[in-house]
């Protein structure tokens, strides 16, 4: 249980924070087309994988026998 609730913070805290260097590293990288795809790239890949990290805690947290 402890490693699920700590995976869900991590999880949570990057949903909730990430958005401040992703809109940084926007404006920092200009109009590099490589630079965005990177950028994106990252940001949103990490993002899908916080979002399945809480879907597949949730689930095991419902489906969990006391």
């Amino acid at each position: 249980m402890r490693s699920m609730a700590t995976q869900s913070f991590v999880a949570i805290s990057w949903l909730m924070v990430s958005w401040w260097p992703h809109d940084n590293f926007h404006i920092s990288n200009g109009m590099d087309t490589q630079g965005l795809l990177y950028i994106d790239y990252g940001f949103h890949g990490t993002l899908m994988l916080a979002g399945i990290v809480l879907a597949y805690n949730f689930y095991r947290m419902i489906t969990e026998k006391k």
